[in-house]
């Protein structure tokens, strides 16, 4: 079956003139994605299930999952190559689900790789740790995260600074009897342990809400993530609460809600994306609603277009983003399509025709028939968005009630240059959830965030950033900011390509990232030293951020090199501000500090340390 889509690629691999738009194609079956959403319908208060991408096996590519199927309540595909899909569901763990919701992934114990925690209608949330590629164990006895009411979206980040990432979980009150006072829930990780703490009331979200999503993100781009929240309903009751902006000023939580404008209105919201529609820098909003007169808003899916800083004014009609009435919508994506630079918005209807609407200058025109985006005519709740296939362009899947997974690949960008940015971690915030990465192009500076769950309605899009280039051939500046620490990096020049990965500057030159700067290395380096153009591989070489490996990070790798195992500061001796660092991660499985590499920061770690102890 795959010899179809490759005969489809060839054909249709050259994007459209200026005008037009080559479609989508649904390649599901042919990719091996196949699953089957169950049909259970509205009226039982499920309101629909998760689905997403994340790196599950660390091998590059996005794995899919896909929650409420029919063989199994959650089916797990492995990405094996290009994106092709094959079925892990029946050796993957994940057992013990009853009426899954959403979900989100992200490195929860700091020890390299992807956990899951899953949200259910009133059977409690499920924390799975992965203990091997793909094999998940339930570890939810010990969690404490023991809601048990509506549980809706599962969003990951670091709300308190601490490294470790915090899960939060939307809920949604009374639809199950008892959870009339039901609330968002906000659990800090407690040090990697398995265990988490609830704290809702900390960040000010304990407050009775129809609570669709709880969005984390870095809206005032100061480096801790704050909290958006979409509440259904707010101006129907008996339950009144609009949605609500939660300012984190380094851990001290702010509510903004009645002084940043439109964007804490009260509708029918649901799905939630973020995005620089308009390329002002400032990040703006768009939810999901029912798209009904007779509501505050109007018929409309409100977009609170950010005028000022932390000031947002709602602007659908204006901007062309219009749609019929009488539509009840829930996810939302917005991405780039066509890689022109303008983030784009894909939205899901329940059992009507999905819309895409095509961003040209922050003006919205309507391109669902012609981008074949329209869905069918099924109940339709999910949708989330990654490069499946590494061929640059961003595809998008959709899960239908009753009906197959729908597996959308684009053809309209793929022709066209775009970067994709991993970020790594400043440990144990290993996939830097929360960095935020800003990317210039012909003077247009597009903001973007890495995101763990939170956008879309219930599941989760590829951590990865993407944006097109236009007809640029590489961005002109790259800059990352890590979260908490404001450690930053900037790389000029950056050609279009698909699988870059940008490393802190603590971990330069150390190509396997075992945090030894050895031969291995050396070898790595030389293969990259004045190669044209640059590899993806070799950034972790860039030392002055140029694009280019040349003599000038010849001189700096050697200089990294020559440098004691235990220099963790990098100042060229090991002394007593190692010695500090080291017993502040006692204990831990901090990799950067375990320098015998045994899995713990030890008493044989600290005999290293006094070993290369500076004269």
């Amino acid at each position: 079956m795959m010899v179809a889509a490759t005969i489809a690629h060839a054909l249709l691999a050259t994007p459209g003139p200026q005008g037009s738009f080559l479609p989508f194609v649904n390649e599901a079956n042919a990719r091996g994605a196949v699953a089957t959403t169950l049909g259970s319908p509205q009226t039982v208060g499920q309101y629909g299930f998760g689905v997403g991408f994340a790196d599950l096996d660390r091998d590059g590519d996005a794995d899919l999952v896909a929650l409420g199927t029919t063989t199994a309540l959650a089916s797990v595909f492995e990405n094996t190559d290009d994106g092709q899909f094959v079925n892990r569901t029946a050796t993957c763990g994940i057992t013990g689900l009853t009426s899954p919701g959403g979900f989100a992934a992200a490195d929860l114990d700091a020890d390299g790789d992807l956990d899951l925690v899953i949200s259910q209608r009133g059977h409690g949330t499920r924390l799975y740790l992965q203990a091997a590629p793909m094999v998940f164990i339930d570890a939810t006895e010990r969690s404490g995260l023991d809601s048990a009411w509506m549980g809706r979206c599962v969003s990951m980040a670091d709300l308190d600074g601490d490294g470790w990432i915090d899960c939060t979980i939307a809920n949604y009150a009374g639809l199950i009897i008892g959870t009339e006072d039901a609330y968002p829930q906000t659990f800090l990780n407690q040090q990697g342990s398995g265990r988490f703490t609830e704290v809702s009331a900390w960040c000010g979200i304990n407050a009775p809400a129809h609570n669709f999503m709880v969005m984390p993100a870095d809206l005032d781009r100061d480096g801790d993530p704050d909290l958006y929240l979409s509440n259904d309903r707010a101006h129907i009751g008996p339950i009144y609460s609009t949605n609500r902006l939660m300012r984190n000023d380094r851990g001290r939580w702010t509510e903004l809600t009645a002084t940043s404008g439109a964007i804490g209105s009260a509708f029918f919201s649901m799905g939630v994306a973020r995005a620089d529609f308009d390329g002002n820098g400032l990040l703006d909003v768009a939810c999901t609603n029912i798209t009904v007169t007779n509501q505050p808003l109007g018929a409309v899916h409100p977009l609170f277009m950010q005028v000022a800083p932390m000031s947002w004014e709602e602007q659908a009609t204006a901007r062309g983003l219009v749609t019929a009435t009488n539509l009840t919508g829930w996810s939302i994506q917005a991405f780039d399509a066509d890689h022109d630079g303008d983030p784009d918005l894909h939205i899901v209807h329940q059992a009507a025709q999905d819309r895409f609407f095509l961003n040209e200058g922050g003006q919205f025109t309507d391109l669902t028939t012609a981008a074949a985006l329209g869905g069918g005519p099924q109940v339709d709740y999910g949708s989330a968005c990654a490069d499946v296939d590494g061929d640059g362009a961003i595809d998008l899947v959709t899960n239908p009630l009753g009906a197959p997974l729908r597996l959308f690949m684009n053809m309209e960008g793929r022709g066209r240059p775009a970067v994709r940015i991993g970020v790594a971690g400043e440990w144990p915030n290993v996939d830097a959830i929360g960095a935020l990465v800003d990317v210039e192009v012909d003077e247009r500076t597009t903001p973007l965030e890495i995101a763990a769950g939170g956008v879309g309605y219930l599941g989760m899009n590829d951590p990865r950033v993407h944006v097109g280039l236009g007809e640029s051939p590489s961005a002109d500046r790259v800059t990352v900011t890590w979260p908490w620490t404001g450690t930053t990096r900037t790389i000029h020049a950056l050609p279009a390509g698909a699988c870059w990965i940008i490393h802190p500057p603590e971990q330069l030159g150390d190509a396997n990232q075992d945090w030894t700067v050895d031969a291995v290395d050396e070898a790595a380096f030389s293969a990259c030293l004045d190669a044209s153009p640059m590899t993806c591989p070799c950034l972790v070489f860039d030392f002055d951020g140029d694009g280019a490996i040349t003599p000038v990070d010849a001189t700096a790798f050697e200089a990294r090199a020559s440098l004691a195992r235990c220099d963790f500061d990098l100042d060229g001796d090991v002394d007593g501000a190692d010695l500090s660092m080291m017993v502040a991660g006692w204990d831990t499985n901090n990799p950067r500090l375990d320098a015998t590499r045994d899995g713990t920061v030890t008493g044989a770690d600290l005999a290293r340390l006094l070993a290369e102890w500076s004269p």
